[in-house]
């Protein structure tokens, strides 16, 4: 069948526990522990990182199962912990962590030639355009290729490929309509990709989180039975750890969208490796209390619980 496919596998190992007086002051415990070593592949994302419930088109149009990688969420290694202990004499401490390694990027050619794209980036010949990159599957960077690997990539790539005639191309020169070097002279060839500014490109971020609460309920039971006044202190990224969205671009750009041989262009695998482009994707504040990766936030509460 003409259909896309997604597969997950995945390890996981889970420690729960509660208990009532664990340890000598502390009048009751509930802590819950997992680790997951995972694998999520995919057939599809077109010249997007795509997701099971967000896909866009296959990377082959004529054979949809012709590529499986990496999918954009794929997270090898997962640890998340949670839990809270309330002390005899003292506030009740809950903590929540995230700890996951860094995601992967597809790397693909680069599509802003919409005009004469099949002539310079459908390696496939189904029609698409931005093909992805040759001798890559999905989600390659930061799994088969890390952050060393970008510059001999695409020292081989303008080696191999730069130059040559793609599907489309090739049955223009069978059918006799243009010669190879006719098409050569109008750029109708598959275009030699930019060198990397650096020789080592940004890796994905990791994605660390630690939250943390302290709340002391006075119980009112002068007022009713069951009531109490809990004020409460949270700590978002109590430990204040810098994250950064994946938004660096895995579209190796040839040398004429870079503006020269050299990829001057930040935000893209093959651009400046620099704090500046780093901070760029820092997770900042956002609105109201949605806080998830960016930096450390306290939040004071009280509650009147009844």
């Amino acid at each position: 069948m003409p259909i896309g496919r997604s597969g997950y596998d995945a390890l996981q190992i889970v420690f729960r526990q509660v208990a009532q007086h664990p340890l000598p002051g502390i009048m009751s415990s509930n802590l819950q522990v997992s680790y997951n070593l995972s694998r999520i592949v995919s057939s599809y994302g077109g010249s997007t990182n795509s997701d099971q419930f967000f896909a866009a088109g296959s990377w082959d149009y004529d054979n949809p199962n012709q590529y499986m990688g990496r999918n954009s969420l794929d997270r090898k290694n997962q640890v998340n912990f949670g839990g809270s202990v309330t002390l005899k004499y003292g506030p009740r401490i809950g903590l929540i962590g995230h700890f996951y390694s860094a995601p992967p990027t597809t790397l693909g050619l680069d599509g802003s030639d919409s005009t004469g794209g099949i002539f310079t980036t459908d390696l496939t010949g189904d029609g698409s355009i931005a093909d992805l990159a040759p001798g890559t599957q999905p989600g390659d960077y930061m799994r088969r290729i890390g952050p060393k690997g970008i510059v001999g990539y695409v020292n081989n790539f303008n080696k191999t490929y730069a130059g040559q005639l793609t599907p489309a191309g090739k049955a223009l020169v069978s059918a006799g309509i243009l010669t190879q070097s006719q098409l050569t002279a109008m750029g109708a060839t598959i275009q030699q990709l930019a060198t990397p500014a650096s020789t080592v490109s940004l890796p994905n971020p990791t994605t660390r989180s630690l939250d943390a609460s302290f709340s002391y309920p006075i119980p009112l039971a002068k007022l009713r039975e069951g009531i109490t006044l809990e004020p409460e202190i949270d700590f978002y990224n109590i430990g204040n750890f810098a994250n950064f969205s994946n938004g660096i671009s895995g579209v190796l750009l040839n040398t004429t969208s870079a503006g020269g041989s050299v990829n001057t262009t930040p935000g893209y695998l093959t651009g400046p490796n620099n704090y500046a482009t780093l901070n760029a994707d820092r997770i900042q504040r956002g609105s109201g209390t949605y806080n998830v990766g960016a930096a450390r936030t306290t939040e004071f509460k009280l509650k009147l619980n009844f």
